[in-house]
């Protein structure tokens, strides 16, 4: 599953070059057996604003680069970041993977922006599969809307959400909204 959301990131955010694409996807055993070594990058968040976030990766390989990214909690700054070391690996330049990161606009049904409301309310859906997913997802809003509420409709569609057993962990993650 993981992989599968590692690749499509990788396709949508590189799509323009699919030799290269598919060159990076040949790479993820190589970044699976380097995992330690990404989780040592450095990654400090500078600003969080609604339009986005800037965070700092620092990296043996790469030095000190400035990103930005609409999309927003700590999972997409930490795909964001792996993106990152991986297309460096691959001998991406560095300008060209920070512009791909910062044009990246997610994928359907994650953070996904549907519009506004005449009141002003922001309507946005997101597919979190897993009770933990959803409070991070909550958590990512309440980064991007600091002194907006956040109120939560919760659809469980999949034959695991509807379990008996995440009943309780649903019930926590959805705590981190407001409503």
């Amino acid at each position: 599953q993981k992989r599968k959301r590692v690749k499509l990131y990788i396709e949508r955010l590189l799509e323009d070059n699919k030799y290269l694409v598919h060159e990076c996807l040949s790479s993820l055993r190589e970044l699976e057996r380097m995992k330690n070594d990404i989780q040592r990058l450095c990654r400090t968040i500078k600003k969080n604003t609604e339009e986005g976030v800037v965070f700092e990766v620092n990296s043996k390989k790469g030095g000190t680069v400035e990103l930005a990214t609409p999309l927003f909690g700590e999972y997409n700054i930490a795909n964001s970041t792996a993106v990152y070391a991986l297309a460096l690996l691959e001998g991406v330049n560095k300008k060209e993977i920070a512009e791909k990161i910062k044009t990246f606009p997610g994928t359907k049904e994650r953070q996904e922006y549907l519009g506004e409301t005449k009141d002003g309310v922001k309507v946005i859906r997101d597919y979190a599969h897993h009770p933990h997913a959803v409070e991070l997802t909550i958590k990512g809003l309440r980064e991007r809307y600091p002194k907006r509420k956040i109120f939560c409709v919760f659809e469980p569609r999949s034959a695991s959400s509807k379990r008996k057993d995440f009943e309780n962990p649903y019930s926590k993650s959805l705590d981190f909204a407001d409503e």
